[in-house]
């Protein structure tokens, strides 16, 4: 149900996020500055790790004012300009933690598009990760790069050219809890080869299973630790040429929040349909460009881990 609702409009998200040659932007030899990913860790806490884990994400326009009005009113984010040397960055906090970040990235010639949200996964070691995706065909489009008290980070792209990043944070990774309103829920691979894709992310030390959820035999859930950390989804849009990653939100009310997107500036490429996921789902443009998912999930907040509540 899934595959054959949306694969239409795949196309259409594809082709404004667009191609990217590299993001290489943090570049530089002055020492790049971010918040810890996770605040009040003292030295001699016990941090967690969660390899595999989506933890960041980060929109790539040429346009940060926008990027900071619209996402300011869409999720209620609290944006602070910052420079990371000599680039200019915004900082989103979601109720005072950080949520994501949007960095100024001069469109280039030969590109069709404003902006990507680039999602970022927790990994033990950034130089090994790197190696093993070049030596499975992937791209290196940011080196790694220390960022004083956020980690090491690099950004890469996968061999059907799916852009993400890869962290090691210093002060270690979210817990497994059921995330707030407003921040980062649930990831997804679009994939023109979901079987190339599955050993992709085998090879990164992740559990590939079959999606059952789906009627399609070519989708799958990635896992670590027991738990589900994202989805690969078959792209059937073959003339496109390359997958894209999804981010998803978690929200409270998925048809209003739609409705604000698009009064806001939003190009809404999927509004919630019965047919999709129950109505719960929505996929939008935002106006500094980038493609984002909304996906509405109510089960109130636990004080268990997220494996005890799915």
């Amino acid at each position: 149900m899934w595959n054959s609702f949306i694969a239409p409009r795949l196309l259409g998200f594809l082709a404004l996020t667009g191609f990217f040659p590299g993001l290489g932007v943090l570049s530089s030899e002055e020492p790049a500055f971010l918040p810890p990913l996770v605040e009040g860790i003292q030295p001699g806490m016990d941090i967690e790790r969660h390899p595999g884990k989506h933890i960041w994400a980060e929109l790539f326009t040429e346009d940060l004012e926008e990027a900071s009005r619209f996402y300011s009113e869409l999720f209620d984010w609290d944006p602070e300009p910052l420079q990371i040397g000599p680039h200019s960055y915004v900082l989103f906090r979601n109720q005072g933690t950080p949520v994501a970040g949007a960095v100024y990235r001069e469109q280039v010639a030969g590109e069709d598009t404003r902006g990507i949200w680039v999602p970022y996964f927790s990994i033990d070691n950034v130089a090994s990760t790197v190696e093993q995706v070049v030596q499975s065909g992937g791209r290196v489009l940011a080196s790694p790069q220390r960022i004083l008290n956020r980690g090491t980070h690099a950004i890469l792209a996968g061999p059907q050219g799916g852009i993400f990043g890869v962290l090691r944070s210093s002060s270690g990774d979210p817990p497994d809890y059921l995330v707030n309103y407003h921040a980062w829920i649930w990831v997804q691979l679009f994939a023109l080869n979901p079987e190339q894709s599955k050993a992709f992310l085998e090879a990164m030390s992740l559990e590939v299973v079959e999606d059952e959820n789906t009627e399609s035999e070519q989708d799958y859930i990635f896992m670590s630790d027991g738990f589900a950390r994202g989805g690969i989804m078959y792209n059937e849009q073959e003339e496109n040429g390359r997958s894209d990653w999804l981010n998803y939100i978690r929200v409270e009310d998925v048809k209003a929040m739609t409705k604000k997107a698009e009064r806001l500036g939003a190009t809404i490429l999927v509004y919630p349909n019965d047919d999709f996921f129950d109505g719960k789902v929505a996929i939008f443009i935002g106006p500094a460009g980038g493609g984002i998912g909304l996906l509405e999930w109510n089960m109130e907040a636990m004080d268990e881990p997220m494996e005890d509540v799915r």
